[in-house]
């Protein structure tokens, strides 16, 4: 409360009532007058107060309405919510209904996955070494059973986004066995 609501807070003055009748007053220049009615006033001492005070409160309390205004939302839009945070729950390796997930572990989750993204935009433009082999444009890279043509794997990853370059002088021609 603010010393100006404090100062506000005593009564102007008192008045005891009972039933409809004005038993006392604090404020000795106060006397009711004949058409007075007090009946539905609540019987015992009621605390009266100035205008200005009612009118600080009053202020105040629309104040704090509006404060608790910026944190009130619809049931929809709470729905809503829900469904967006256990979806980033899910998409970040968290459980469902965690309910012990902080803001601080998104954020950190999150920072974990840039740092690994940027870490594999580095490699992709790091060239793929590949070697060539003893028989010119044709290498080996499925398996000992399986040909798969230099060019064509040059063609895949360069396709795929990647960058490969061959080890060693490619053949430029081709000559028999026995030549």
């Amino acid at each position: 409360m603010t010393d100006k609501l404090e100062a506000l807070s005593q009564p102007v003055f008192e008045i005891e009532v009972s039933g409809n009748t004005w038993l006392n007053c604090s404020a000795e220049n106060l006397t009711p007058t004949e058409r007075a009615d007090f009946s539905d006033w609540p019987d015992g001492i009621n605390k009266l107060y100035s205008q200005e005070y009612v009118t600080a409160l009053l202020a105040a309390l629309e104040e704090k309405d509006q404060q608790l205004a910026r944190y009130s939302m619809s049931a929809g839009q709470a729905d809503q919510r829900l469904c967006e945070s256990r979806a980033v729950r899910i998409a970040l390796g968290f459980g469902e209904d965690a309910i012990d997930v902080a803001p601080t572990d998104l954020v950190e989750a999150i920072q974990v996955i840039r740092r690994r993204a940027e870490e594999a935009e580095q490699r992709l433009q790091q060239p793929i070494k590949l070697p060539k082999s003893g028989i010119g444009m044709a290498c080996k890279f499925v398996g000992d059973q399986i040909v798969v043509s230099l060019a064509a794997v040059l063609v895949e990853t360069a396709m795929a986004g990647f960058k490969a370059e061959v080890e060693g002088e490619l053949c430029t021609k081709h000559t028999s066995p026995g030549q």
